[in-house]
């Protein structure tokens, strides 16, 4: 009997796959690998761990939420657990999916799904804040119990249960080689924004991009990253990283301006100075918000008045 099928998605996947399919070659009853049209070697390295490997018929898109169900559709185990082709999983978390799968006493709780956390590795270092950890993914679940809608970074849809696997011991968490360099970022963020903007787009909204949308559709990440989630306190990588993540924000708006043909949007004085008006109120609060958490006793409450007037 099959009880867990692990899923791979594959695309020019070579730099990491052996990696990816050696950590879940202990645990794996099958390994199911889906390709989409690669050109690299990753056929090669995936047949020394599998004989389960089809293509996916519309290789052509950009991105792989579509080829997933697809993939799953191959699957014949009880439980499905996916990965990526640039993840692989240390060995407590083999051990520990494997305990989940085979129903063994463990502190997790018995559902039908579970989130796992992921470690990012981004520009060579593993993230801990700027919003990338713990990163909570859905990947084991019971066969059925998920459908994965075809649209970019979507959501599934759950049928029962879900649970998530601890992630205090980073042993416990996915480790995901990320963005290595900065041009990948900005060749991923371009194709992405595109598909995200096209979708947005042709779902029928008519958002009008406005000013303020192509504003605040920077700066609320911008604001998120680099404060709410402390990116501000990580360096280099979390600096850049939040303005990176702003930028794409922005230029997905802008990309649906394009589709709507660069409509002119006039930009008045007094429209200007509001906009100034609610960047220095939001500067004020992320600040003093940001050092709400570094701050103790006295000090901790100054921030704290300030955080709730602006100022």
């Amino acid at each position: 009997m099959i009880k867990l099928s692990v899923v791979v998605n594959t695309k020019n996947s070579e730099k990491y796959l052996k990696q990816t399919l050696k950590s879940v070659q202990a645990i794996a009853d099958e390994i199911v690998v889906v390709d989409m049209a690669s050109t690299d070697k990753t056929l090669e390295i995936a047949k020394k761990f599998t004989d389960n490997i089809s293509q996916y018929p519309h290789p052509e898109l950009g991105f792989v939420e579509p080829a997933r169900e697809f993939a799953f559709a191959q699957a014949k185990g009880e439980w499905i657990f996916l990965l990526d082709s640039d993840e692989d999983i240390k060995p407590e978390l083999a051990k520990l999916i494997r305990q989940v799968v085979d129903n063994e006493e463990t502190t997790v709780p018995i559902a039908e799904a579970y989130f796992i956390a992921r470690s990012n590795i981004i520009f060579d270092q593993a993230m801990t804040d700027t919003g990338w950890y713990p990163d909570y993914q859905l990947r084991l679940w019971r066969q059925g119990a998920i459908r994965w809608l075809p649209t970019i970074h979507s959501v599934p849809k759950i049928i029962g249960k879900a649970e998530y696997f601890p992630c205090e011991d980073r042993n416990l968490a996915i480790v995901h080689h990320n963005y290595q360099t900065l041009e990948q970022f900005l060749e991923r963020s371009n194709r992405y924004s595109s598909v995200q903007a096209e979708n947005e787009f042709s779902l029928g909204k008519k958002t009008d991009v406005t000013p303020e949308i192509l504003w605040q559709s920077f700066f609320d990440e911008f604001w998120r990253r680099g404060f709410a989630d402390k990116g501000m306190l990580e360096g280099n990588h979390g600096l850049i990283l939040s303005f990176l993540q702003a930028q794409n924000e922005m230029i997905t708006k802008g990309k649906v301006w394009q589709a709507q043909k660069f409509p002119y949007r006039p930009l008045t004085l007094v429209r200007l100075k509001k906009l100034r008006h609610r960047f220095q109120q939001e500067a004020a609060y992320w600040w003093a918000d940001l050092l709400v958490g570094q701050s103790k006793g006295l000090s901790k409450f100054y921030w704290q008045i300030r955080r709730k007037l602006k100022v």
